[in-house]
């Protein structure tokens, strides 16, 4: 029963290496099988990379972003650090749907009020918490968050064109 499993999944990645030209390294059937997280959460993030991140990339998902910040005079250089308060955050979404969000108390608090308006107003899904933000901001999960934000301005733009 193993090896029909193993050659599912061995079917399963040749075709989206091959068809859907996912990036996969070195990952294999066995590792799937085998619950290997470490494994899972890479092959995860190359879904993402291939169906969510094409639409843009590194260095434009910054410019995009500090775009939309406005004449704050806040500057966005990485997805790590410079979102740890909050204000960026706040900021982009001010850009974007004109919210007048305050700053609260905490980091954490005012990460999560935008997050909530994120989610409330423009449909964006809550793919990371506030506190990760706040005290261990992951690159890869704030930038995959923030794309969201690039493809909402993006959708929207494209059905007022018509």
């Amino acid at each position: 029963m193993r090896s029909q499993h193993v050659e599912n999944v061995h079917i399963a990645l040749d075709y989206l290496q091959k068809v859907e030209s996912v990036k996969l390294a070195s990952f294999g059937s066995d590792n799937i099988i085998d619950g290997d997280e470490v494994y899972i959460l890479g092959f995860i993030w190359a879904l993402i990379v291939r169906y969510k991140m094409t639409s843009v990339g590194k260095s434009e998902l910054l410019n995009w972003a500090n775009s939309k910040l406005g004449d704050s005079g806040q500057e966005v250089k990485n997805f790590t650090l410079d979102w740890q308060d909050g204000r960026a955050l706040t900021l982009l979404l001010h850009g974007l749907i004109g919210a007048d969000l305050p700053i609260l108390d905490t980091p954490e608090n005012t990460l999560q009020q935008a997050i909530d308006c994120a989610f409330h107003k423009i449909k964006i899904p809550k793919l990371i918490d506030a506190e990760d933000i706040a005290n261990n901001p992951d690159e890869k999960s704030l930038m995959t968050y923030l794309t969201y934000f690039y493809d909402f301005e993006k959708d929207s733009h494209m059905a007022w064109l018509g």
